[in-house]
């Protein structure tokens, strides 16, 4: 006597294969979508580039050094920046610009002095700096005398 177990116990295994079947594909499908659409990051050594690359996509973030000729024919320091957009080696969106490095026009706050400094006078700081630097280590030797520090600072180039 059999009352149908045998086709219903058939029956239920081949549900579970399917089962079985569905996650695998699922699992595979997954693992798939991850590898061709997370980056990895690559850093340039340009001044800042940064590219995203994965399989279907890139993304470049330009921020390279780069010069171009000025006006009165000397070169002028900069960075080349903007952004590229691919997808599946087609460029979707770029943008790219030459931005100047505004050196006079740089605003440094004095944390001594409190005081506002424009990049002009930077190079007199500078010197100063040199100066104070340089009177320190040779004030840390004792057996030097008046007139060798005298030489050294002449060698160095401060007064």
């Amino acid at each position: 006597m059999d009352l149908g177990l045998n086709n219903l116990y058939e029956e239920s295994l081949m549900a579970e294969k399917k089962k079985g079947k569905k996650w695998i594909i699922i699992l595979i499908v997954i693992i798939l979508l991850a590898v061709l659409l997370i980056p990895i990051p690559e850093r340039y050594k340009d001044g800042g580039t940064v590219k995203y690359r994965a399989v279907l996509w890139s993304y470049t973030d330009y921020h390279a050094l780069a010069d171009v000729m000025g006006e009165n024919g000397e070169p002028v320091m900069g960075y080349e920046v903007g952004y590229k957009f691919e997808i599946i080696g087609f460029t979707v969106s770029e943008e790219k610009h030459f931005e100047k490095e505004n050196i006079g026009e740089v605003v440094y706050k004095d944390l001594n002095e409190n005081a506002t400094i424009r990049d002009e006078d930077i190079s007199a700081i500078e010197q100063k700096y040199k100066e104070e630097m340089v009177d320190k280590a040779l004030n840390n030797l004792d057996k030097v005398d008046e007139a060798e520090k005298e030489k050294y600072r002449d060698m160095i180039g401060l007064k």
